[in-house]
């Protein structure tokens, strides 16, 4: 299982993401878990949403 992660412009931290609402939360318990499948699609689509949010960086992580 995979977690997507976000940091904000002018953030020093990863928080995670809310894939239903789009939103940035604190709690790994909000985060929404993506397949290995989902993930590996998403990561060739990583790239894009960088450029759709300048500033903003994506990336995907493996849960424990």
């Amino acid at each position: 299982m995979f977690i997507l992660y976000a940091k904000q412009p002018g953030k020093k931290r990863f928080h995670p993401v809310d894939w239903n609402t789009g939103n940035v939360v604190v709690n790994r318990i909000h985060a929404t878990l993506f397949s290995a499948d989902t993930a590996a699609k998403m990561k060739e689509d990583l790239p894009a949403m960088t450029a759709a949010k300048p500033g903003w960086t994506f990336e995907l992580r493996g849960t424990k």
